[in-house]
């Protein structure tokens, strides 16, 4: 999943590249900037989120050493 928001954040910053040589009217052009730019930052902010949770989940350490030395009581 992390990947398709990738590739969909590199597509929109093409068509943001190229949008402005393809003959809109400037109320479309103003539109469609607007609705890439939202659309940049939900994805950045949800990739950004992602990547915290992967980091703190790398970095949580499971202690699975306990102490044996009470053999002389039993």
């Amino acid at each position: 999943m992390k990947m398709s928001k990738i590739k969909l954040s590199i597509l929109i910053g093409i068509l943001t590249i190229i949008l402005p040589y393809l003959g809109f009217p400037y109320f479309v052009k103003n539109v469609l900037f607007l609705v890439f730019g939202v659309t940049i930052i939900v994805i950045s902010c949800q990739l950004s989120k992602t990547l915290k949770n992967e980091t703190e989940k790398e970095n949580e350490q499971i202690d699975n050493f306990s102490e044996n030395d009470d053999f002389e009581s039993k």
